[in-house]
């Protein structure tokens, strides 16, 4: 017959320590895994966090690098047309921007010439209108393109040289480029901004002596110069 009553049970608790032992490892395993698992997270958080850190501090230093540039702009004064082609330029900071050039340029061939007429400076807080029909035709290789019986298709824009010293181009409608394509690149590139025909075949430049600053009565320009919209210059 068996042995006394509750014999067994010495063993069973014998066999039952390897089990809370295979357990408790299980366990540790886990919890170990677990443990390298958030780790590994936490750092790739991290690293997400400081990528983000970065990105923001390259924008935010781009902004600010852009300040100034943002606020300058030009665009049609008034619907284009063969007795008028006119173009409102506005400084709306409150530093004065340099070499200042407006281009204009027809067709899309590198055959055809590119019309620019520049400043040395523009005030502050202050707009003018320019002709950009008088640019074209102050030169005999753009002039007879505008006598034709309709308006050709054309390209203009703007580049001019901020407080800072940086050269910025800006065409209507597109963002403001710190890469001015009028001047000479050590790589032969141009601004990538600019239409295809324009940055790749890099037509030849008319260019005349620079003016001083816009003023009543002064070639090119078809109105006295006046303070910007929304600009008060010396303003804090």
């Amino acid at each position: 017959m068996g042995g006394p009553t509750g014999a067994p049970a010495p063993q069973r608790r014998q066999d039952a320590e390897p089990v809370r032992e295979g357990r408790a490892a299980t366990i540790s395993a886990y919890a170990a895994a677990g443990g390298l698992i958030i780790a590994a997270a936490s750092m790739v958080f991290t690293g997400c966090q400081t990528q983000l850190a970065r990105e923001q501090a390259t924008e935010a230093a781009e902004d600010q690098k852009k300040r100034q540039a943002r606020l300058v702009n030009i665009w049609p004064e008034r619907e284009f047309g063969l007795d008028r082609l006119s173009v409102m330029v506005s400084n709306r900071s409150r530093e004065p921007i340099y070499n200042f050039r407006i281009y204009f340029t027809l067709g899309r061939k590198n055959t055809e010439p590119v019309a620019v007429r520049g400043w040395y400076s523009f005030p502050p807080c202050m707009q003018a209108i320019f002709d950009l029909g008088a640019i074209a035709r102050s030169y005999p290789e753009t002039a007879g393109r505008l006598r034709g019986p309709t308006l050709p298709r054309f390209d203009y824009g703007l580049t001019f040289v901020d407080v800072s010293g940086q050269a910025w181009h800006s065409r209507p409608g597109t963002s403001i480029s710190s890469v001015a394509w009028l001047e000479p690149l050590h790589d032969g590139t141009r601004d990538p901004k600019l239409p295809n025909y324009l940055r790749e075949n890099k037509p030849p430049l008319l260019e005349g002596p620079s003016l001083t600053v816009p003023g009543r009565a002064q070639p090119y320009v078809l109105a006295a110069p006046s303070t910007a919209a929304g600009c008060q210059a010396g303003a804090p």
